[in-house]
């Protein structure tokens, strides 16, 4: 919420507290307290929970990846996928991708990419194929 409107719903708040009488306030408060602990703080566009990912995925989404006909679109493919950082070490460490513990997602996301899809097309550039 931006300031004027969190602002307008406080005082939305004070003024429903205001004008609510004791048995009011009591039925809210215990309306709260049936609400499980994650249903009280989640938001509402708040992701679910990201499972871990199993090697068969991971190889397969190497595979999709290497078969792609451009940097750009494994670049893609892996931003959509939204794989956290220890899934792209899963990956990279299945290529045999050299990682250092100072890469981002961002520079991992590149490597494998380079790995996976650019040695191929420089290998092609090369040949003249």
């Amino acid at each position: 919420m931006k300031g004027k409107q969190l602002a307008h719903f406080l005082r939305a708040i004070a003024q429903a507290v205001e004008n609510a009488d004791d048995s009011q306030i009591d039925n809210f408060i215990a309306s709260l307290s049936h609400l499980t602990p994650n249903e009280r703080t989640a938001r509402p566009n708040s992701r679910p929970p990201r499972q871990d990912v199993d090697e068969a995925s991971l190889q397969e989404t190497l595979e999709r990846i290497g078969m792609l006909s451009s940097r750009e679109e494994g670049l893609q493919v892996l931003e959509q996928l939204d794989f956290k950082r220890k899934d792209l070490l899963a990956l990279a460490k299945l290529r045999d991708v050299h990682t250092s513990k100072d890469d981002s997602v961002l520079r991992l996301r590149e490597k494998l990419v380079e790995r996976l899809i650019g040695a191929r097309l420089n290998s092609q550039a090369i040949r003249g194929t």
